[in-house]
């Protein structure tokens, strides 16, 4: 099965922010010397928190619908601002959508890098 990729229109805010998180496995020594060495195939991880607003109604359905397609466990492929190589995510099972006054949105979600195989 071919995985979906996400382009949401309009992209996400400029306030949306990337964190990145390095897995390590350290070891403690009786003496106060710690060892660290990266742990697993994939260490590195990148998240993200989307932030959109001033959305119309449609624009933040066909976004939220998308996220529901997912159903918070099939991997999408999404290019992050300033990134050339398009990656695998998964949304986080929580998200916020707000109606700011009349048919305006805000929608705010977190995606996490997704390493699973693609079968």
């Amino acid at each position: 099965m071919a995985l979906a990729t996400f382009l949401p229109d309009p992209p996400p805010s400029l306030t949306s922010k990337r964190e990145i998180d390095f897995k390590i496995f350290e070891a403690e020594f009786g003496n106060g010397y710690k060892q660290r060495t990266l742990d697993g195939t994939n260490p590195r991880r990148d998240k993200w928190t989307l932030i959109w607003t001033n959305l119309s109604k449609d624009e933040a359905d066909a976004i939220e619908n998308f996220m529901i397609e997912t159903k918070c466990v099939t991997a999408f492929y999404w290019l992050s601002p300033r990134d050339t190589v398009t990656k695998k995510w998964t949304v986080q099972p929580k998200w916020e959508r707000t109606q700011v006054e009349g048919d305006t949105d805000t929608f705010q979600c977190v995606i996490i890098q997704d390493f699973t195989l693609v079968t």
